[in-house]
């Protein structure tokens, strides 16, 4: 009942004050995508966005809605539900633009908010072959079926943007007979001049973010635009996706550019964060896992300038929702970057497959059952210039290492929500590591 009542309300609101409404859907980068995009268009146009992942049956009516902080529950609910009839009967004004995630949970989840969401734009990430959810809805093609129903929903008024180069695009666009604008993520990488900035720390050169050029009216016409806090192709995709989407809706490139400044992916998406003593170099990618992007964060590792003393450290937690080929996927994933990993630590129940992909250069490798003691093993062999890379499924909990290494306060890691204490959501609490 109350989702249905958030539903009404949310379409509601859509049909009296008609938005724009743009939905981001795909099996990886759905969220930075939704932050750069509404970064991009907050200078033009009043925008409301998704708050957080809150991408499924209950959390797209709320975006929608708006007026969501971090409470949990009924009484939640019952708030939010109020704050749409209120804005539904006394409000005059309503944000211009709808930034959504849209992700796949369950079966039926988009076929149902595509009845009443209505996009006018869909961006797809991308669909790859071993997509997220995998266990949940058995194939690929079960998956695309489902967030299809985002693409289907629209009118021939409609705009699809999706990277043609990504291997099942053809399945979003061949039947849709609205305007396609395809997008080339490498080619955009590419010619962008994507370059890591670094500040030098005497025995150790120290990543402070990036930066790429961006074209304004012509190919010779580019400005410089600079990032710092965080690292990652996958942030450059997503911040090409939002240039584009904002030249679909008319954005000036001189407003686009001042919008994009303000991006910032949220926490756990290769954010560097700040140790307390400024000796290592961590960088948080804890919020989620799937192969493709456990293979984009090697990468960016991988391609790192260091010095001869730093080291590279790979902890990746098991990736989840991959049912009974849950053990093959692993051994399939990454296989041409963890052997160029200095040192590997793995964290959970089928990761300790990864272990006979590297070369153990320094005779550390280890796996552990949990987050917590993997970091106390680390802290042994600490040392200055050391980074980081911490990737894993949502239940290894590596942000409780990334804690214990870093001392960093609580607002720059995922999962500090009371809900999250609960120890039954630790991935074998009780370890047998001895560590």
């Amino acid at each position: 009942m109350m989702l249905t009542l958030l539903e009404k309300t949310a379409a509601a609101l859509i049909l009296k004050f008609k938005p724009t409404v743009v939905c981001i859907t795909g099996s990886v980068g759905k969220t930075s995508t939704k932050e750069a995009i509404a970064s991009a268009l907050s200078t033009s146009y009043t925008v409301r966005k998704t708050s957080r992942n809150y991408n499924n049956d209950y959390g797209v009516p709320i975006a929608v809605i708006g007026g969501f902080e971090s409470e949990e529950g009924y009484l939640a609910l019952l708030t939010i539900l109020g704050y749409g009839l209120w804005q539904l009967y006394f409000r005059s004004r309503f944000p211009q633009i709808l930034v959504i995630e849209v992700g796949a949970g369950k079966f039926g989840e988009i076929e149902r908010i595509s009845r009443w969401l209505k996009p006018d734009m869909v961006v797809v990430t991308n669909l790859p072959d071993v997509p997220s959810h995998l266990g949940v809805f058995g194939s690929k093609e079960m998956i695309i079926k489902e967030k299809k129903f985002l693409v289907s929903a629209m009118d021939k008024e409609g705009i699809l943007i999706i990277d043609k180069n990504e291997r099942n695009a053809r399945y979003f666009y061949e039947d849709f007979s609205g305007k396609i604008v395809f997008f080339d993520a490498d080619k955009f990488i590419e010619g962008s001049k994507y370059t890591i900035v670094y500040e030098d720390r005497n025995d150790f050169n120290y990543p402070l973010g990036f930066k790429f050029e961006v074209e304004l009216n012509n190919a010779v016409d580019r400005k410089s635009v600079t990032f710092e806090g965080f690292l990652g192709i996958q942030n450059m995709k997503a911040v090409g996706i939002a240039v584009l989407v904002a030249k679909q809706l008319n954005c000036r490139v001189e407003d686009t550019l001042q919008g994009i400044k303000k991006y910032k992916p949220e926490c756990g998406r290769l954010r560097i964060i700040p140790e307390l003593n400024g000796k290592i170099i961590v960088l948080d990618d804890t919020f989620n896992a799937s192969p493709r992007a456990i293979e984009n964060s090697l990468r960016t590792l991988l391609s790192l300038e260091l010095k001869k003393s730093q080291r590279r450290i790979a902890v990746l937690g098991d990736m989840l929702n991959f049912g009974k080929e849950v053990e093959k996927i692993h051994r399939q994933t990454a296989t041409e970057e963890l052997p160029q990993v200095d040192i590997l630590i793995t964290v959970g129940n089928i990761s300790v497959v990864w272990q006979e992909f590297n070369r153990n250069k320094y005779h550390l490798n280890k796996h552990f059952k949990n987050a917590t003691n993997a970091a106390r093993y680390i802290e042994k062999f600490q040392k200055e210039g050391n980074i980081i890379l911490f990737k894993g499924g949502h239940l290894t909990r590596l942000e409780k290492a990334v804690a214990i290494l870093t001392g960093c306060p609580s607002e720059y890691l995922v999962r500090q929500e009371k809900y999250y204490e609960i120890h039954e959501l630790d991935l074998n609490p009780i370890s047998a590591d001895n560590e």
